[in-house]
């Protein structure tokens, strides 16, 4: 995440680039289903653990 997003700032959506916008995807460990067109745009916001250098990862899986 950016600098922003530090001392309770909130968070900026993360938007991922490069998908099929006629695709969808699900989240491997929640089983939430996204539209690529909705991840490209509007972005996601990933859960994170509190702190600074917090990070996680997310699988996401075409359908």
């Amino acid at each position: 995440m950016a600098a922003g997003a530090r001392h309770g700032t909130p968070r900026p959506a993360l938007r991922l680039v490069g998908l099929d916008p006629a695709a969808r995807y699900r989240d491997a460990a929640t089983g939430a289903v996204h539209h690529a067109s909705v991840l490209t745009g509007y972005g996601i916001a990933p859960e994170l653990p509190t702190g600074d250098w917090s990070s996680t990862t997310l699988h996401l899986i075409r359908v």
